[in-house]
């Protein structure tokens, strides 16, 4: 741990000097200052992980946990979790809205207020450090979800690693906070119409949308690199349109907020 203060202190200092020196005018004409920091926070993201390898160890038991739908039609599944690797997909057994293996423990909450069942997952102790902690691979979720319900997902991540396989479920509402984290996405085939945003600090985010699905994209923020399909989503001012979007049966509505960072969708 005093190691990996060390290595984010400096690199803190660093960026500060390099804010400063733009905010004067003495970086060199022509040099991003974001383009140095973000390779200054990919430089420490190295760092850390390789003085952390040989640290890295799995402790506890995994705990299972089945979640009934109960007589809901539809929920809210709030998910609060720390630095780790989060792995979400659907195909939950019948009758159940949620479940899964937690390695290093779970704390949940649920209840049925006019037919939504509204559930609350979260980590015991909550690590909400933008920056990757030692032994961030002790902890492990891998959830299944329902696919013959309406659902809203909420997920507020920490520094972690995250592969949200929503693609066979029906998901009408998504919002992902995360921190330092790289997140892969496959967002629903058959859930209607589909609202999803995505804000996130120094990320790497890989959006995957379904052939059947047409979109309309909004991108906002200091980010590094974008990279979107235009011919799926041909750009129209300052949003990627699908030219098929307004009359489609499967669409998403997509806004991602990024600091900084890398964003692909296709």
């Amino acid at each position: 741990m005093k190691t990996q203060r060390i290595i984010w202190g400096v690199a803190l200092i660093g960026l500060g000097v390099i804010l400063v020196l733009e905010r004067i005018g003495l970086l060199p004409e022509g040099v991003s200052a974001w383009g140095i920091i973000f390779a200054l926070l990919l430089i420490a993201f190295g760092v850390t992980w390789i003085v952390s390898a040989g640290r890295r160890h799995t402790v506890g038991t995994p705990r299972h946990l089945s979640i009934l739908k109960e007589n809901a039609s539809s929920a809210t599944i709030q998910l609060d979790y720390g630095a780790g690797e989060l792995i979400v997909k659907g195909g939950a057994a019948p009758g159940i809205l949620a479940e899964g293996d937690f390695l290093e423990g779970i704390e949940y909450s649920s209840r049925v207020e006019d037919s939504v069942l509204q559930v609350h997952l979260k980590t015991p102790s909550m690590d909400w450090d933008i920056i990757p902690v030692w032994g961030m691979q002790q902890r492990r979720w891998e959830l299944a979800l329902a696919q013959d319900i309406p659902l809203s997902l909420v997920f507020n991540n920490g520094a972690n690693s995250s592969n949200l396989d929503l693609e066979q479920v029906v998901v009408q509402d998504l919002l992902i906070n995360t921190g330092a984290s790289n997140t892969q996405i496959k967002m629903p085939a058959s859930a209607g119409h589909t609202h999803a945003f995505i804000k996130a600090g120094a990320a790497s985010i890989n959006i995957s949308i379904p052939g059947n699905v047409s979109a309309k994209i909004q991108i906002v923020g200091a980010i590094s690199s974008v990279n979107i399909n235009t011919q799926r989503f041909p750009r129209q001012a300052d949003v990627y349109v699908s030219p098929d979007y307004e009359s489609a049966a499967n669409r998403l509505d997509l806004r991602v907020e990024c600091g900084v960072g890398s964003i692909d969708i296709h």
